[in-house]
């Protein structure tokens, strides 16, 4: 008997220790498409702040020749 629990036992840690790799590896996809998201974020607000950089130059022009 002494065995036969030690050997679930041990199954038990290795299901367990599978489960911790496959919920790891999932964790780790996620921040990959998170930071991928973030990059592509970052971008998009260096573009949208360049145009809102642009028109306020064609404002203060226009302000100007107004």
């Amino acid at each position: 008997r002494s065995i036969d629990a030690t050997a679930q036992g041990t199954e038990e840690v290795s299901m367990n220790i599978a489960q911790v790799r496959e919920t790891a590896l999932a964790t780790g996809a996620s921040a990959s498409q998170v930071l991928g998201s973030a990059t592509d974020l970052e971008k998009q607000a260096a573009r949208l702040n360049q145009q809102v950089d642009q028109f306020l130059g064609y404002v203060r022009e226009w302000d100007v020749s107004a």
